[in-house]
């Protein structure tokens, strides 16, 4: 089988790299590759539309090895289907990885016989793999089902109590846009009633349009009869259990989550649940505090599941406690959360540095609970929660000091005339420029992407290379920190690792 790689010229020299290795693997032996490479710089944006055109102007590129390739693969982020260049070139053409390192497993998978796309890149497929079927429903909450033991996980997020009545309706729609399954309404203990009560009437009824549950935290009995109308449910402690029922509040249509350290008291609280009508009962044994009781976490669990009822497992104790990066404390939790057989996943954004987790917390699922329907470790390639790292060396060229002039320090910049303050807008996802000449401002653009921005400067202005050359770079360290959610300061590092001191700025090793 002779596999042709099309790409660029700048490309190049890194898949020539990617199919030495290829050739070193003794399972790729039955595979002949041949390197097609048009007539362009860069290949990445192209659509599929333009890679059919370019092959059916140049047809000897088909032809380099005396044959045609049996199957022609281009990179994964090109736009578009496939199928336009199958029909120019009359060749089965795929969609390769995005990550040109992955190439490698891309050709095993063609001699494995799997089957790939025409329209997704290689890693998507394995991205969209389904959590394993619920094995028994223990209730349904409006509709979506609760399963008695996990996985699969429902991903369930908590609105903060300090969030707002003006902006709880677009915190709502944010969290339920990344995936949550549930929505917790959090609340504030024994204060803000009125205000919790205007948020669940806002909320109940984008819940009944989106068929997606509202549960309301309630800190105080009192707070029971008003919510009951908007809620499908309550999250409570076991002493509001003990004050609901001695109260006589109706409680049987609807969907308890409770939560407590101690496991009997738990167990008592649930029976007196059931005893007043209430079949849809969730415990809550409490995800312990670093450095406090979390060691105690696995202990508790492994007694609440012998209660009979499904398991929250509440990543926000940890997330919300630990300076670092959510979506590397997610893959852990959601990891431990499958094995204790939790059936809901709860994620708090309490803290900036949090935000977004109910993304990640859905990537984390899902990695999990693939994993252990296939029986293995979450040990995937494709995880979007590889931020930072790769999941492998990453592929590069070799820079030889003979084809270089090398400089191993800084130089110092040629100034001309004007000068350019770089602006990033989280909150509108925009990117600003403005460009000042003997200190008066002579134009101002700004965009959502790097790219269109610098474009847009530089057609606006007269400015030297040099000058122009820093704009960009500034604007893509602007760019990088608008998307990780960094603060941005002009002529500063955005990332700056643990390692950089022991390894230099090159952070090499």
């Amino acid at each position: 089988m002779l596999v042709g790689i099309v790409t660029s010229r700048n490309a190049r020299p890194i898949i020539e790299r990617v199919l030495e290795e290829a050739r070193r693997a003794p399972d790729l032996e039955r595979v002949d590759t041949i390197i097609i490479e048009l007539p362009i710089p860069a290949i990445g944006h192209l659509t599929t539309e333009a890679i059919a055109v370019l092959l059916e102007r140049n047809p000897t590129l088909l032809n380099a090895k005396g044959r045609r390739p049996d199957i022609l693969l281009v990179p994964g982020t090109c736009k578009g289907s496939t199928r336009i260049i199958e029909e120019k070139t009359g060749i089965p053409t795929f969609k390769a990885s995005n990550n040109p390192g992955f190439l490698v497993e891309v050709l095993k998978a063609l001699l494995r016989g799997e089957k790939l796309s025409r329209e997704k890149s290689f890693e998507e497929p394995a991205r969209e793999d389904l959590q394993p079927a619920t094995e028994r429903v223990a209730f349904e909450i409006l509709g979506v089902p609760v399963p008695a033991r996990g996985p699969p996980l429902l991903l369930t997020v908590e609105i903060p109590p300090e969030i707002g009545v003006d902006s709880v309706e677009d915190y709502y729609s944010r969290i339920t846009g990344e995936g949550a399954q549930i929505v917790v309404l959090g609340s504030a203990s024994f204060n803000g009633m009125d205000e919790t009560l205007r948020k669940a009437k806002l909320l109940s009824e984008q819940a009944g349009t989106s068929r997606i549950p509202l549960i309301c935290e309630l800190p105080t009995p009192r707070l029971a009869r008003q919510l009951s109308g908007f809620c499908d449910g309550f999250s409570v402690s076991t002493p509001i259990v003990n004050s609901l029922i001695e109260e006589g509040f109706e409680l049987k249509d609807k969907v308890f989550i409770v939560g407590d350290k101690d496991t009997n008291k738990l167990a008592s609280a649930l029976e007196l649940l059931r005893e007043a009508g209430t079949t849809r009962l969730i415990a809550d044994p409490v995800v312990g505090l670093p450095l406090i009781d979390m060691s105690s976490t696995v202990d508790r669990y492994r007694e609440a599941s012998k209660l009979g009822v499904p398991l929250l497992f509440s990543a926000a104790n940890i997330t919300e406690e630990l300076a670092a990066d959510t979506h590397g404390v997610h893959a852990l939790l959601a990891s431990l959360a499958v094995e204790l057989g939790a059936s809901l996943y709860l994620v708090v954004e309490s803290r900036y540095y949090s935000r977004h987790s109910t993304s990640e917390a859905r990537e984390a699922i899902r990695l999990a609970s693939s994993a252990y329907a296939k029986g293995t470790t979450p040990l995937e390639p494709w995880s979007r929660l590889l931020v930072v790292k790769e999941y492998a060396r990453p592929v590069g060229v070799e820079i030889r000091r003979g084809d270089y002039e090398l400089f191993t320090g800084g130089l110092k910049p040629i100034m001309d005339k004007g000068y350019f303050i770089v602006e990033v807008d989280y909150e509108n996802g925009l990117l600003g420029v403005k460009y000042y000449e003997n200190n008066r401002l002579k134009g101002a653009w700004a965009a959502g992407d790097a790219l269109t921005l610098m474009r847009l400067v530089l057609r606006n202005t007269n400015v030297s290379l040099e000058h122009a050359g820093y704009l960009g770079y500034e604007l893509h360290k602007a760019e990088l920190a608008l998307r990780l959610g960094k603060t941005y300061t002009q002529d500063s590092e955005v990332i700056v690792p643990p390692w950089w001191n022991s390894h230099g700025r090159n952070g090499r090793g």
